[in-house]
């Protein structure tokens, strides 16, 4: 099924799921109002690019990594400034059915216009991955969606 929201002000939404464990009992998990086959799933082989990171005293981004898989899965995050100029990377991991969110950019750093690379582990589980960019004087936020690249 699918739920259709419309609204006059920006709105956040998120579904929550229950699904059945093998070992019995069940597991719940939130995910944002993406799906798993949409434009945002980053399967293994596959690169997904954020162009519009930015952290600075107007704005901030805030990347949020979802797992697909009953799973535990391992994701890449690398940050690239406008210059093309390596910033710095991390590795993370994302608990099965779970969800992690982390700065838009490395701690400590600022941008006005970065890149964000996301390069899920080989054999993982796809991710489904969203950057909220909020302007932190009137907090209107934006959801960016990756650009996904198949190797």
């Amino acid at each position: 099924g699918t739920l259709d929201l419309f609204s006059d002000v920006q709105i956040a939404a998120a579904a929550t799921f229950r699904a059945p464990l093998a070992s019995g009992g069940n597991i719940v998990f939130t995910t944002p109002a993406t799906f798993f086959a949409s434009p945002s799933a980053i399967p293994p082989g596959s690169r997904g690019v954020f162009l519009s990171a930015t952290q600075n005293g107007t704005f901030s981004s805030t990347l949020q990594l979802t797992s697909t898989s009953p799973n535990p899965g391992v994701i890449t995050v690398s940050f690239t400034g406008a210059d093309g100029t390596a910033v710095g990377s991390r590795s993370v991991t994302v608990p099965a059915w779970g969800a992690v969110s982390l700065p838009g950019w490395m701690s400590g750093a600022s941008t006005d216009l970065g890149r964000i690379d996301l390069v899920p582990a080989d054999g993982t589980t796809p991710f489904i991955a969203v950057l909220v960019r909020q302007d932190l004087t009137t907090r209107d936020t934006d959801v960016i969606l990756p650009l996904v690249i198949p190797n």
